[in-house]
């Protein structure tokens, strides 16, 4: 046989080699080490592995009155948030799924709100503490009848 450039005679591709089975064992309790080593360094890290544990909510986020009627108004309040930068609030219905902002201040917010949507309503307060990802901060539930 020739090489590509058509000189000389091309070997015969080589085989990868295989480990002994006298080994297997040995590469089987070295590889559980690792995988038993690496475990707790992703718990420290929380679990996505990415840093920073994973906390419950850190601050409160209340609504009264709860029950309340449809088309009633509510008072909407919580603190604990990080001051200067504004909150999203998620409001999630059967029928409909509501986002804006609330503006902190002195780590506190304060607003009312009218809700038309009968059934259970979840809310959430998400807030970007540090980094790209919103963290939620704080959730609560309101019965509308």
């Amino acid at each position: 046989m020739r090489n590509q450039k058509g000189w000389g005679v091309t070997p015969p591709p080589r085989k990868a080699s295989r480990p002994r089975p006298a080994l297997w064992p040995v590469l089987v309790i070295a590889t559980l080490i690792m995988v038993m080593m690496a475990a707790p360094a992703f718990a420290a890290k929380g679990g996505n592995g990415k840093g920073g544990p994973n906390r419950a909510p850190s601050a409160t986020l209340v609504v009264a009155p709860d029950p309340v009627s449809s088309g009633d108004l509510v008072s909407v309040s919580g603190c604990g948030y990080v001051d200067g930068k504004p909150v999203n609030v998620v409001v999630r219905t059967q029928h409909s799924t509501y986002f804006f902002p609330v503006a902190v201040s002195g780590s506190c917010v304060s607003f009312n709100w009218r809700p038309y949507d009968t059934g259970m309503q979840y809310w959430e307060a998400w807030q970007h503490v540090k980094g790209r990802k919103q963290t939620l901060m704080g959730s609560t539930t309101l019965e509308v009848r």
